[in-house]
């Protein structure tokens, strides 16, 4: 047996959770439509939901997560989040 799993894995599993959670809970909104609007219709609420899971139960990983990648402050201004204070310019 290995135990329960790291903290730092915890995170993924609860934003993707609340992702599906939201999509279960709205597609009869996007039922009617072709299966390629309900696709793009399910990305962006499963997008968007963990996101803001992501933003409202775990803002210290997400704002170290996003001051690695190119553009990070900006989402983090768009989030609301304190951005770390990096030694570059971007």
């Amino acid at each position: 047996m290995r135990g329960p799993p790291p903290p730092a894995a915890s995170w993924p599993r609860v934003s993707s959770a609340a992702g599906v959670l939201l999509i279960i809970t709205l597609q009869s909104l996007w039922a009617p439509y072709p299966a390629i609007a309900r696709l793009v219709a399910s990305g962006a609420v499963f997008a968007l939901g963990a996101v803001l899971t992501l933003r409202w139960i775990f803002p210290d990983s997400l704002t170290a997560v996003l001051s690695r990648i190119p553009g990070g402050q900006r989402v983090c201004g768009c989030l609301r989040l304190r951005p770390l204070a990096t030694g570059h310019a971007t």
